[in-house]
């Protein structure tokens, strides 16, 4: 629901043909939406399951929609189309549903290009917004890119922005770090040799980890802000 500044409901907004969900939202100002959405398909993932002779599963699929000022859809796309489930690094095949994607932000660039962070494949991807296809992939089972660093891997992160200068922040949540702290980072995206290289760390000052949520912004005087999750 978007609320006018009396906090009464303005607008109801709601993902066509399949459940919102809720982790991001963009109302632009030309009154185009960008939803995210998911639907529970089946699929079969026979190369990661334990038992060839049961490879059917229930999969969370991640969706993406645009919608024109009067709610009729523009664009759409399918992250199953693209991505394979079987990049999920946090699944647990034995179970009969699984998470495999867990989007939890996107971000449209200038150009129209959309920046997605898929939390449980440990992996961030930029989308072709004309045709759809991936235009690089940062971290997972088919990295684009190559982490310069020891420590420079993310897993399960949140909120990816891309900044100026081929510069990407996110909010790591690190699980599978020792010691497990959480930590906003910044990377320097290197196209051509197809690295990425730490430019800032900033783990938790007591060394907490957040197992879910977190967030990272850049502020306009340039100082970062973290929310713990």
């Amino acid at each position: 629901y978007q609320l006018d500044s009396s906090l009464n409901v303005s607008q109801f907004i709601g993902y066509v043909d399949a459940d919102l969900d809720f982790h991001d939202l963009e109302l632009r100002e030309d009154g185009t939406k960008l939803l995210m959405g998911k639907e529970v398909v089946t699929m079969d993932v026979i190369d990661s399951v334990p038992d060839a002779s049961d490879s059917m599963r229930s999969v969370l699929d991640c969706l993406l929609q645009e919608l024109d000022e009067s709610g009729n859809v523009i664009w759409s796309w399918r992250a199953s189309e693209h991505i394979p489930p079987t990049f999920c690094a946090h699944c647990n095949w034995e179970m009969p549903f699984i998470d495999a994607y867990h989007q939890n932000s996107f971000e449209t660039q200038d150009n129209g290009d959309i920046l997605l962070s898929i939390r449980n494949m440990d992996m961030v991807v930029l989308i072709d917004k004309l045709t759809g296809d991936l235009v690089w992939q940062l971290g997972g089972a088919a990295s684009d890119f190559v982490f310069t660093d020891e420590n420079g891997a993310f897993a399960q992160q949140h909120d990816a922005h891309l900044l100026e200068d081929n510069r990407l922040l996110l909010f790591d949540n690190a699980s599978g770090s020792s010691p497990l702290t959480s930590r906003g980072a910044e990377y320097i995206l290197d196209y051509e040799a197809g690295t990425a290289s730490l430019l800032a760390t900033w783990p938790h000052p007591h060394g907490s980890f957040a197992g879910s949520q977190g967030s990272i912004q850049r502020l306009d005087g340039g100082g970062t802000l973290i929310g713990w999750g």
